[in-house]
């Protein structure tokens, strides 16, 4: 049976083709990649509309990442995405009720709360 979903290979074309204004300094480097995701995402939580609409986004990215049978594909998003999650400070409870229900599949790799203590 043929792999489906996102490969580890493409991962960082996949992330610049959904989302184009990323400058992704370290492209051969997946799990850095991943991080400027999250940097990303934490720039716009200053201003609540234009973070809504990135959130949105982003949510529909991890879990279409997290759908894969990539197992290196679930680990970027449970290691260097829902582990980074907490640099969003209080807009961080808000996006973690709206992971979808692949992305949450991905948290059981994820020690301990996301958010924070």
């Amino acid at each position: 049976m043929p792999p489906t979903g996102m490969r580890y290979e493409s991962f960082v074309s996949d992330l610049e083709k959904a989302f184009p204004e990323l400058a992704l300094h370290e492209r051969e480097l997946q799990h850095l990649a991943m991080g400027e995701l999250v940097l990303h995402l934490k720039d716009a939580t200053s201003d609540g509309p234009r973070f809504n609409a990135l959130a949105d986004r982003v949510l529909d990215f991890i879990d279409t990442a997290a759908a894969s049978d990539d197992e290196d594909v679930v680990n970027l998003v449970a290691v260097s995405f829902l582990e980074n999650l907490h640099m969003l400070g209080p807009a961080c409870g808000p996006f973690v009720q709206k992971l979808g229900t692949r992305a949450r599949r991905a948290r059981r790799q994820v020690s301990g709360p996301l958010c924070g203590p």
